[in-house]
Order: C-alpha cells, then structure tokens, then sequence
C-alpha cells in the first residue's frame, strides 16, 4: 500500500514542470521514513511503593524478595511475535508473553533480563506484478 504510494509520489515529482516537486519528494520520503518497522527501546523502572503494593493486593505477587519493575515503553501485544535484540547484539524472533500470572516477557528466555530493544515483523515481500 505505501510502496504503491510512494512510487506514485516519486513519478509525479519526477515532471519538470511541476511546481510540487519537492513538496511530492518530501512527502514521499516522509511516507517511507513512517512505513518501515523500527527498533523500540525496552525501557524500565523500579516499582515504587504504591505499585509493589497494588500488585500485590491485586495479583498475589510477593515483591519483597526481588527487584519489580514497571516497563515504561511500548511494548508488543500479548501473542505478538516480533523481533528482539539482547545486550549482546543477537537478534531473533519470537513471541511476546503478557500473562497476569507470570508478568510480562518473552517465550525464548522467559522474561526480559537482558533485551535492549525489540520491533513488529516486516512485511512480506510482494512480488512484482
């Protein structure tokens, strides 16, 4: 859908006569910018102690052994697969646990000790009509 518009866009800009045709290049390189999946920073910050106490009262979670966290980013749907990427620079994909019982995580390592950041899959290729 964006690539089609894209193309039209360039086309258009691409007549010399055009007194739109950097407005048109613009628009087209914004559309491309916005339409391609990017990294999301998985950011997080200590519960305090009204949350540690709410999750407690509300879900049954002993918060006194361990050190609880808030994730303060946007972060997948529950059953999302998406692409992750560790401290190490390793990349994979896999799915995104939301689960009121256990907290939030992924499947492959459980929790999310050790991701920096994660992004929604691409798009499938198209082939050329």
């Amino acid at each position: 859908m964006y690539d089609e518009l894209v193309k039209r866009l360039r086309s258009e800009s691409d007549f010399p006569y055009n007194d739109n045709r950097n407005l048109l290049r613009e628009a087209a390189d914004t559309i491309e910018k916005l339409s391609k999946p990017k990294w999301i920073k998985i950011e997080s910050r200590p519960m305090d102690d009204e949350e540690r106490k709410y999750y407690s009262e509300h879900y049954g979670y002993d918060l006194d052994d361990h050190e609880a966290v808030i994730y303060c980013c946007q972060l997948p749907e529950h059953g999302q697969e998406v692409l992750v990427c560790n401290e190490y620079g390793h990349i994979w994909i896999d799915t995104f646990d939301d689960d009121p019982d256990y907290g939030v995580g992924f499947e492959t390592n459980g929790d999310m000790d050790g991701l920096i950041a994660w992004m929604p899959l691409p798009p499938a290729p198209k082939e050329e009509s």
